[in-house]
């Protein structure tokens, strides 16, 4: 349902300068209608946004802010005043899969617009196609009720793939179904084919009762459409459990990561715990399998360096007995792959500092310049790159300019074509372009003009490439023309291209091998050299057939005892007006729900209009706090309390906040009040004389953010706190010496914190903060490990009357078990 979308807040501080007022540029115009896909007729009280458009990265990678909202009339007309420069234009409604402008079939990616200041776009349509209904139940092998497994309803791709599909759910996790106690699910998804699979342990069993996705019966829903009677028949489970010892040498100078395992075949993964140096992996069916085991160190000694595989082991495992227990698995050293990156341009250390290059598996879809394993290069060009065996392409991307550079191997490319590593591999030549190759031009249809809502594909003529053609490589693009027709592609190597128009329904195929040979007859030929810019003439717009991998398709069946509503009356909706305490509209104020329950995280937060008009949809029945917030203002103004002969820095917002039931459609308008709240912003240095610990030692109470670092794994002395304070959030960087690391407490949101290294090092904590009064109360959950059971700390924060902070660790209802801790600003 989007993404989450993070205010700007205003910090107060004493020494800040009071804003001058701006003249407000002229705005940007868009305005059309939102219709159903199938019958035409307006969707009323839709929720339309125009999301700003974050082109640095990728298509359509959208920045979390810039985002304007507004609701549909009656007839269906919406008209947003001050949208984006550069914008995706989305829209959402209660028993509809989401959509957006240029989107024509079920699942798609909107179109890009760019307005230039005073522009208007008028006319646009936007057709949201209803949410279809798929139910079954899921019983175990005695043909008994299967009561709390989920349920993965997975898109299937013109290949035959599984892809993670866009299932909301009746009950608790949105994107996978849970039976209930009758064994049922019920998944409300966008119209295509799905493949349904029950998820017993980390091991799916698709419909209607096998193993393999190749031999699952597969659905097909139109929209609207209610398919019952997918039901999954469990087959009978021999489960064992595998365990060993993976031992590495010991260094006191490096910074690791817990190391991470997995037992594979080739139908699923199951992940297994480390706790030292031993690893356990629990309900593996019977079986063959490939155990990895892969063990990380930072490249600097700071949890915010770059990792670097250092050890890893792959070996055979055949699971045939409840205990599986392997001893020792010998642990080998990662291989290395180094080499030069060279520019023609003149290169600072500054410019190799954010160089980067990356290793991507051979069949990954990855984007270059989106995964974690990133290498620095030096200062001096050099780089080198850490692997288990394997075959891979290597991206190098400078992240301070478009473009990616040109890779090869013994004179061989190696960026869209693989190389194998089984040993260490030197010589690697990267070159950056000066400046990156781009095509542009304009696409038309068959009537002449402007096409609005095609797509654009380049790829290489060289069929070589064609077979290991992934999404977004060095010499394989695609993107969406814009709303004026024209196009520009801006990451690609030298190169011999074809570039086709197409049609949105054929982007099914892309990148297949069998596509791209269909695409490229008729396709326009362009040679593009190093760093050059060439505009091509018009290309016209055509459809590309789709040869979808043969699947076999399920029977659909009715189920007259069991019915469901595709319009979804379970869910609830929220409007309303969001003003100030004098009664005017606040115009891009956030209103967000949270759930009691934490049963799941409640809808996507919006902003109001520029009328203050605002529309939360997907309630759930139950019972949640709902706030309505405005960083201030308009024109900021800085506030400061004093307290014992100092200024005190505060938070400054404008917010309403009210608990209720919501079991309908309600009307909630909102009246914001201005609420100043201790501001925690700056550095703080750790004053151990004041602070405390009993009920166990130094040790006994470790959190992250408490300003001794032990949840994090830096002990229980960090020296400083860096914290950036804004409404929804506090990010606090905790340093002792070199060591460093970052964490983010967010606020009436429920966040996930992998703990890389400490004795808590390879888990995943929990944490929810919020505002107590003055004071921010943080509950931390560490779950169970193999040698314990789960942990909950409470974690208190406040400032005192001389400035000091406070943070106060301890454990609820051991009352003598607590860590309270003295910071001091700097």
């Amino acid at each position: 349902m989007g993404i989450r979308v993070g205010l700007f807040v205003f910090i107060a501080l004493a020494v800040a300068p009071e804003a001058q007022e701006t003249t407000r540029p002229a705005t940007r115009v868009v305005s059309g209608v939102v219709r159903d896909a199938v019958t035409r007729a307006p969707i009323a009280g839709a929720r339309v946004r125009a999301a700003a458009f974050n082109h640095e990265w990728c298509e359509p990678c959208l920045a979390n802010y810039g985002l304007v909202n507004t609701i549909t009339d009656s007839a269906g007309r919406f008209s947003i005043d001050d949208a984006p420069k550069t914008f995706v234009l989305e829209a959402d409604q209660t028993g509809y899969a989401e959509g957006g402008f240029g989107i024509r079939r079920p699942v798609g990616r909107a179109a890009r617009i760019d307005l230039a200041p005073g522009q208007r776009l008028d006319d646009l349509e936007i057709l949201l196609f209803r949410e279809a209904v798929i139910t079954g139940r899921v019983t175990d092998e005695t043909g008994a009720p299967a009561a709390g497994l989920h349920v993965e309803v997975s898109r299937i791709d013109a290949r035959g793939r599984s892809t993670w599909s866009m299932a909301n759910s009746t009950e608790g996790d949105p994107y996978r179904p849970v039976t209930d106690a009758t064994g049922r699910y019920t998944a409300y998804v966008a119209p295509d084919e799905y493949a349904v699979a029950a998820i017993r342990g980390s091991v799916p069993v698709f419909h209607p009762s096998v193993e393999h996705l190749q031999s699952a019966a597969l659905v097909t829903v139109d929209p609207g459409e209610v398919l019952t009677g997918i039901d999954v028949q469990l087959p009978p489970a021999r489960l064992g459990r595998v365990s060993g010892r993976f031992q590495i040498p010991a260094d006191p100078q490096a910074v690791r990561m817990a190391p991470s395992m997995s037992m594979r075949n080739a139908r699923f993964e199951i992940r297994g715990r480390v706790d030292g140096d031993r690893f356990v992996v629990n309900d593996v069916p019977y079986g063959d399998y490939s155990l990895e085991v892969r063990s990380s160190r930072f490249r600097d000694r700071t949890v915010q360096g770059n990792l670097l595989l250092e050890w890893w082991a792959r070996v055979p495992v055949r699971v045939d007995s409840t205990e599986v227990e392997l001893g020792d698995v010998p642990p080998q050293p990662a291989l290395v792959v180094s080499g030069v990156v060279t520019s023609p341009g003149a290169k600072t250390a500054d410019d190799w500092s954010t160089t980067s290059v990356e290793l991507h598996a051979r069949d990954e879809d990855d984007m270059c310049g989106r995964i974690r394993s990133r290498h620095s290069v030096s200062n001096g060009g050099d780089f080198t790159a850490t692997a288990m065996p394997g075959e891979f392409r290597l991206c190098a991307w400078p992240h301070n300019r478009f473009g990616r550079g040109e890779a090869t191997l013994n004179g061989q490319d190696i960026v869209d074509l693989p190389f194998t590593v089984s040993g260490n591999v030197r010589d690697v030549r990267v070159l950056l372009p000066a400046e990156p190759g781009r095509l542009r031009g304009n696409v038309h249809g068959r009537d002449g003009r402007p096409v609005r809502e095609g797509w654009i594909v380049v790829f290489p003529s060289d069929r070589r490439y064609w077979a290991h053609a992934v999404a977004e490589g060095g010499r394989f693009a695609a993107a969406r023309v814009s709303v004026a027709g024209s196009f520009e592609i801006d990451t690609l190597l030298p190169a011999e291209y074809l570039v086709a128009a197409v049609d949105d329904a054929s982007m099914d195929g892309w990148p297949m091998e069998s596509w791209l040979a269909r695409a490229a007859k008729g396709a326009t030929r362009a040679t593009l050299g190093r760093s050059e810019t060439r505009t091509l003439l018009p290309i016209s717009v055509r459809t590309i057939p789709v040869e979808r991998a043969p699947v076999r398709e399920s029977r659909r069946s009715i189920d007259g005892a069991f019915a469901v509503d595709p319009s979804r009356p379970d869910l609830f909706t929220i409007e309303g007006v969001v003003s100030d305490a004098a009664g005017r509209p606040v115009p891009h104020a956030s209103v967000t729900a949270v759930p009691t329950s934490f049963v799941w995280m409640g809808p996507e937060p919006v902003f109001a209009d520029q009328a203050g008009r605002y529309r939360l949809i997907g309630f759930h029945a139950g019972e949640y706090t709902i706030r309505a917030e405005a960083d201030v203002p308009f024109k900021t103004e800085p506030v400061a309390v004093r307290a014992a002969g100092r200024l005190q820095p505060m938070i400054v917002t404008e917010l309403h906040e009210v608990q209720m039931k919501v079991g309908r459609n309600d009307v909630l308008n909102f009246r914001l009040e201005r609420t100043q709240r201790p501001s925690f912003h700056g550095e703080w240095a750790l004053d151990g004389a004041r602070s405390s610990a009993t009920g166990g030692g130094r040790g006994a109470v470790d959190t992250p953010g408490g300003g001794r670092g032990g949840g994090l794994g830096l002990g229980p002395s960090a020296e400083s706190l860096r914290i950036f304070h804004t409404a929804e959030s506090l990010q606090i960087e905790e340093r002792r010496g070199a060591a460093s690391s970052r964490i983010i407490y967010s606020f009436d949101r429920r966040d996930e914190i992998a703990l890389s290294v400490g004795r808590n090092a390879g888990t995943t904590a929990t944490m929810f903060s919020r505002w107590q009064g003055s004071r921010v109360v943080t509950t931390i959950t560490l779950p169970a490990t193999a040698v314990g059971g789960a942990t909950t700390y409470e974690e208190t924060r406040w400032l005192e009357t001389d400035g000091s902070m406070v943070v106060e660790v301890r454990r609820p209802g051991e009352p003598n078990l607590r860590r309270t801790v003295y910071l001091r600003r700097r």
